[in-house]
């Protein structure tokens, strides 16, 4: 696993579940009365860091991307203020089940990543997602849902992205960025 950094400071409370996967050089913080839960089968990739000073609560069967970093908090930004000693505002992040963020994502406090949401590399989430939503950019927006239909009839098969050239048949049509495909046998 290597070096894991889990943390808790004040009453924060850090609670991970059955079959949960923290990769190398991650940082875990809970701090104040936060708790930071992570659900069951969830992988946590290398150099990501979750910050809680409030809720952090990640769902089931979730991939954390990479270099994904959580916070609940955000520094204060008065001018009159030195910036160091302001402090933070802190609002609960919750990330449902089945969601995966991509590489060098940043998801922010008082955010709720909805149900089968999948967040693009580099994206920065500062909203809630909608269900099933493929969501990119910084700050992150809508592109898609998560709408794979794969339908097998009588030697066709539709779907929404064509990977590569692996299949062996030809494109009969392309309606609204789904192929339909005649499949070789």
């Amino acid at each position: 696993l290597g070096n894991i950094d889990l943390r808790t400071r004040e009453n924060g409370k850090i609670i991970i579940n059955n079959n949960v996967t923290i990769e190398e050089n991650c940082r875990v913080v809970s701090a104040k009365d936060g708790k930071i839960l992570i659900g069951e089968n969830t992988i946590i990739c290398a150099y990501s860091a979750i910050n809680g000073g409030e809720d952090v609560i990640v769902g089931k069967n979730c991939i954390i991307g990479r270099n994904t970093s959580i916070n609940s908090n955000s520094h204060k930004i008065k001018k009159e203020n030195i910036i160091m000693s302001q402090g933070f505002d802190h609002e609960k992040v919750i990330i449902e089940d089945d969601c995966w963020t991509g590489i060098n994502s940043v998801i922010t406090k008082g955010v709720t990543i909805k149900k089968g949401s999948i967040i693009g590399a580099n994206s920065v989430v500062n909203k809630d997602t909608e269900e099933y939503s493929i969501n990119v950019g910084a700050p992150s927006i809508k592109i898609k849902n998560r709408n794979w239909l794969i339908e097998m009839k009588i030697g066709i098969i539709i779907f929404s992205r064509l990977s590569s050239t692996r299949f062996k048949g030809k494109v009969l049509k392309k309606i609204n960025n789904c192929y339909i495909l005649e499949i070789i046998y």
